[in-house]
């Protein structure tokens, strides 16, 4: 028994100190976007946070808890559609975004692209 307990700490003292080659230090977390409203030069939505999709109603669950952001223009979105990224990419923040909301506000949201991770 003590073998195994001084094996698994072994083991998982290493793999926290991995770092990995391929993951992209500009990436953020999440991989699906949902877009709230379709702009001239992009699109204000939320980067849905990472939940089990079968028990959570999406639109919910992405106004509530994800963040809105501004995505650069590089698809042709429509407002309320979910844009589901591939595992080999990711959003990248690539800076800020003003905009006035409806109460002549004026309102900043991070910048995003999808990028290649």
């Amino acid at each position: 028994m003590k073998k195994f307990v001084y094996l698994a700490a072994t083991l998982f003292l290493f793999s926290s100190n991995l770092s990995y080659a391929n993951s992209n230090e500009a990436c953020t977390d999440g991989s699906k976007f949902l877009v709230l409203q379709v702009l001239d030069n992009g699109v204000l939505g939320h980067i849905c946070p990472r939940i089990n999709w079968d028990s959570y109603d999406y639109k919910t669950a992405c106004k509530l808890n994800g963040r809105l952001v501004f995505l650069s223009p590089d698809n042709n979105y429509v407002d309320d559609q979910l844009v589901k990224i591939s595992r080999k990419e990711c959003f990248a923040e690539v800076g800020t975004f003003q905009y006035i909301n409806k109460n002549n506000d004026r309102k900043t949201v991070r910048a995003v692209e999808i990028i290649n991770k």
